[in-house]
Parts: structure tokens; C-alpha cells; sequence
């Protein structure tokens, strides 16, 4: 997207932490955005490996089949904990700011759809 020019970046310094790139959106990549959000959404395609592996699941050893399991919740806690710990905070700290309150909203609903889709999810 930098390349595109629709980004620019720069580097942040920081004390006693590396450096951060920070990217901020440029007046072309509205634009890019805007036209892109007005399109229809695509055609939704639901592929989920895991539960392909799970349907054939018969003809895996049944220690592999459990090791699959394992990683797959390992990854979808893990997963959640990132929702709950990191974006729950963030869209709540910034659904404060007046100039964020009404797109926090939106964020909020993004992220409810990916903790009740997480299947540890509530």
C-alpha cells in the first residue's frame, strides 16, 4: 500500500523499547478506502482447513488427530485472550475520545463477530 502512495510512514523513536514504524493513511488512500467500502463486499467464500482435517479425521492416527485439536484451541485461546486483552481496551479507551465515539461502535462490532466466531469464544 506504501508503494501504491494510499500509506506513508515513518519511523518513531522510543526510549529503552525499539523504534516503531508508524503508517498514516494519505489523502489518495481515502480515496482508494472510500471507493473500495462503497463497492459491493465480494462473494463470501467460507474454507476452514481445520474442519476439513476434522471431517477426514477417521483416517489420521488418533494421536495426530488429537495433536491438530490441541493446536487448533492453543491458537483460538490464544486468539481470544489478544481480543479481549489488547482490542476490547483499545476500542474502549478510544470510544472516550469524541472524535472516535461513533467509529469505535463500528470497531466494537468487528470484534464481536471474531470472539463469537473463535470457537472458545463466549
Amino acid at each position: 500500500m506504501e508503494k501504491e502512495g494510499w500509506i506513508a510512514s515513518n519511523i518513531e523513536q522510543q526510549s529503552g523499547k525499539p523504534n516503531r514504524k508508524v503508517y498514516k493513511i494519505t489523502g489518495e488512500g481515502k480515496k482508494e478506502l472510500l471507493h473500495w467500502l462503497n463497492e459491493p463486499p465480494e462473494e463470501l467464500e467460507m474454507r476452514h482447513t481445520m474442519l476439513v482435517k476434522v471431517f477426514f479425521g477417521r483416517q489420521l492416527p488418533p494421536e495426530r488427530f488429537a495433536e491438530h485439536l490441541k493446536n487448533w484451541r492453543e491458537y483460538n485461546v490464544h486468539l481470544l485472550k489478544q481480543y479481549e486483552t489488547v482490542a476490547m481496551p483499545v476500542i474502549q479507551r478510544q470510544s472516550e475520545k469524541a472524535s472516535y465515539a461513533e467509529d469505535s461502535h463500528y470497531w466494537g462490532l468487528s470484534l464481536d463477530y471474531g470472539i463469537r466466531h473463535c470457537p472458545h469464544g463466549h
